[in-house]
């Protein structure tokens, strides 16, 4: 129910639900250097708990009071408080939290913070480390790496939904289908599809798996999916171009020229690159199977013109009824397309008015 909001229905689509962002959880702050605004990762012990009653809302807010190695003090606040919370923040309890350091009252505190239980002060080098991931494998999935941030699903923390995922992979990441050939990973220095989307979802600690690589969504594993999709959807586009060139039109029964009394009436001068274009669009004309071609440059580039000069050309072999299919279809456009313009240009066109009410 909670997962069909964002439409995973399979464990393929849960795999695919990719990060929208990354945080880099590799280093355990110390109260003292803590900076309003910051999002920060601090190993703490529980000192203390309290319910602070506020009549205006109707409930009370719970306040941790925490410390760590270094004895400064944070306190963790949460407005709405998560069931069994409250139970689990024991006096001597040592846990990792991460949010959003504010100060109040000039002490710092963190509201709804994320928390990973058991763990203190781990991580101050990098053999302390290996002795927290020996322990399991809960807190490496949360902190001490770059962890992932995931779009909102109503109903679902990130922290859940970071922990299903894990073990999503752990027991169907090998199951994913490579979808291109090996030799084009070679040639291309490509890792595995499987490989990827592991990697996308807990990035490994490896110098091409920055923060700022992650984030700017160009790391080895988010290229490998981003050249995948490319190269599926060029093979299709050929795939149907291929297939169209089977299907079939009439040729013109003679070659296409540019109109030049319409052309020499222009207030301007054909570019080079216009030209060419115009050219390549009546040589289509001619050939047997139907025109596919998109003309593309920036608003004011001279698109209009070019489409307009090519449903000319037609019109003055002999009219919109000596096309048929997909390129009456272009004439159809570039007239509509046009319309603006020539309302605009009335004196250059009027010589050729005849044709364009055809």
């Amino acid at each position: 129910m909670f997962f069909s909001s964002r439409e995973i229905e399979t464990v393929k689509d849960l795999l695919y639900f990719f990060p929208r962002l990354y945080e880099d959880r590799t280093a355990i702050r110390e109260i003292g250097h803590l900076q309003e605004g910051e999002k920060a990762t601090t190993s703490l012990t529980v000192l203390g708990v309290r319910s602070i009653p506020i009549q205006k809302l109707g409930r009370s807010i719970l306040e941790a009071r925490c410390t760590d190695s270094r004895g400064g003090t944070l306190r963790l606040k949460w407005f709405y408080v998560p069931p069994g919370l409250q139970k689990r923040l024991i006096p001597g309890t040592n846990l990792v939290a991460t949010g959003k350091v504010k100060f109040y009252n000039n002490q710092p505190e963190m509201v709804h913070p994320e928390l990973n239980w058991g763990a203190s002060s781990y991580h101050q080098n990098s053999q302390e480390k290996s002795q927290e991931k020996t322990q399991g494998q809960n807190a490496e999935r949360h902190f001490g790496r770059v962890v992932p941030i995931y779009i909102e699903i109503e109903g679902i923390s990130t922290r859940t939904l970071r922990t299903i995922l894990w073990h999503a992979l752990d027991q169907f990441g090998d199951l994913i289908q490579e979808d291109l050939p090996s030799y084009l990973l070679t040639k291309r220095n490509l890792s595995s599809l499987p490989d990827a989307v592991r990697n996308i979802h807990f990035p490994p600690e490896d110098k091409n798996y920055g923060l700022e690589q992650l984030s700017a969504f160009d790391s080895p594993a988010h290229r490998r999916l981003i050249y995948g999709e490319f190269f599926k959807f060029e093979y299709l586009v050929l795939r149907r171009r291929l297939q169209e060139q089977h299907i079939g039109a009439p040729i013109l029964p003679t070659p296409l020229v540019p109109p030049t009394a319409l052309v020499a009436k222009l207030p301007f001068q054909l570019t080079a690159v216009q030209k060419q274009a115009l050219d390549e669009i009546l040589a289509d004309f001619s050939k047997p199977y139907p025109m596919n071609r998109l003309i593309q440059g920036d608003v004011g580039a001279g698109k209009t013109v070019v489409a307009l000069l090519a449903a000319a050309a037609i019109l003055e072999m002999g009219g919109a009824g000596s096309a048929n299919g997909s390129d009456r279809d272009f004439i159809g456009t570039a007239l509509s397309e046009c319309s603006k313009v020539i309302r605009s240009t009335n004196e250059v066109f009027f010589a050729h008015r005849t044709y364009l009410l055809i």
